[in-house]
């Protein structure tokens, strides 16, 4: 009914106007429940608060929408990061309505919190689809609530414009709630959230998490998360600089780390030592490094080479890791995957010194320099001490650099 012209939703004429003079080319949305200022609130309002001042710096024009709040803001923002603020209390007051949509919405009112801010989202978000027609609009929302729900779920029916592009970041889901805190929930509405979450963030178009350990939570419930991609503040969403080279690669790494040793490579590395990666599994460091090697003008090319080392031994834990791969369900627990990392690196391979070690007995020459030394294998107490030992006397003081990709804990 909503795709019926007769039916259209959009903003009353006085905000149109308002609009059409900015001429916004990019827009974010924030629906959020929680945004400094307005709420008492935790990680949530705190992440939304520096993805809008990333995203203004970055020439976006920022509207936050606020849910669960019935305060009155007519579209005035006096928060510098926000072009525009609207509250889902307002939605009646902002927009031009039809009958179907206030009787969709009085019927919503019975799950006010939830299914209501969600409705009330997806009309707003509707509204500015017709505001903004030429411009690129990107919309995030948190998994909390699933505030989404009703908006991703009509980007896929088609209902909204190819320019909307839909996100949600992982903060917490409901069902970490319930375990952590044993709160006495309506089971069949809980479950119903949690499918709503599930849902969400599954069908968006754009997955992010803020640590591993929440993509490692919600994994643990059963969420596809593979496609998921580790952004902190910010969402470089359509003016990417990314290499596509890299940012696709098969690994547990970010595309920020691949981004920063490529850099490296390519522009800060002088060839006075050796570059080794210790603990390469398939390669997702190791080729942005060789391929930032072959680009760096200070280096003549193929006369420097990256040191990969890894067992090469498969464990189960690393087959969420390659879910929807090739790889699903290749090798069993003990099975050798060396063929996949050779694989994954021969459009380089001359370049790349493999080394099928465990790292406990292995040994480097101290006499032969090391410049830059990445290391993902120190998982235990044996292999810290042995790269400690074999791999550090090689570094050069005052030159080398030691990047520890798990320097907080190897979760």
């Amino acid at each position: 009914m909503i795709a019926d012209e007769t039916l259209t939703i959009c903003f009353r004429s006085s905000f149109l106007s308002a609009w059409e003079k900015s001429g916004a080319t990019q827009v974010a949305v924030l629906a959020s429940n929680e945004y400094e200022g307005f709420s008492k609130n935790g990680g949530i309002g705190t992440y939304y608060t520096t993805l809008s001042q990333k995203l203004r710096e970055a020439g976006w024009s920022v509207i936050l929408l606020l849910c669960q709040s019935e305060q009155k803001f007519q579209g005035k923002s006096e928060v510098p990061a926000l072009d525009w603020i609207f509250s889902t209390g307002e939605v009646e007051d902002v927009l031009r309505l039809q009958p179907v949509h206030l009787s969709i919405l009085a019927e919503a009112k019975s799950d006010y919190y939830y299914t209501y801010q969600s409705i009330c989202c997806f009309f707003l978000i509707k509204a500015l689809s017709e505001a903004f027609t030429h411009a690129h609009i990107y919309i995030e929302f948190p998994d909390v609530n699933a505030f989404g729900y009703h908006t991703i779920q009509a980007k896929q029916a088609g209902l909204l414009p190819a320019n909307c592009i839909t996100a949600v970041t992982i903060h917490g889901c409901f069902e970490w709630v319930f375990e952590a805190n044993e709160s006495p929930i309506n089971e069949t509405w809980f479950f119903e959230s949690c499918y709503r979450e599930q849902q969400s963030f599954e069908q968006s178009d754009l997955t992010f998490f803020p640590s591993y350990f929440l993509k490692n939570k919600v994994e643990s419930y059963g969420w596809y998360n593979l496609q998921a991609k580790h952004m902190p503040y910010f969402i470089p969403l359509l003016a990417s600089d990314e290499n596509d080279e890299i940012s696709y690669l098969l690994g547990m790494t970010s595309t920020s780390e691949r981004e920063y040793l490529y850099s490296y490579a390519k522009s800060n590395y002088t060839g006075q030592g050796e570059i080794v990666d210790l603990g390469c599994w398939l390669g997702s460091l190791t080729i942005p490094l060789v391929i930032g090697l072959q680009e760096n003008p200070k280096i003549e090319r193929n006369q420097a080479y990256i040191h990969a080392y890894d067992i090469f031994k498969w464990e189960s834990w690393m087959e969420t890791s390659v879910r929807g791969t090739c790889l699903e369900n290749k090798y069993q627990d003990g099975d050798s995957f060396l063929d996949a990392f050779l694989e994954q690196i021969s459009p380089w391979q001359h370049q790349i010194k493999v080394y099928q070690e465990d790292l406990t007995q292995s040994k480097w020459d101290r006499k032969c320099p090391i410049e830059f030394l990445i290391i993902d294998a120190m998982k235990s107490w044996d292999l810290t001490n042995s790269i400690l030992h074999d791999f550090f006397p090689a570094l050069i003081p005052g030159i080398s650099i030691v990047q520890h990709q798990d320097f907080v804990h190897y979760y």
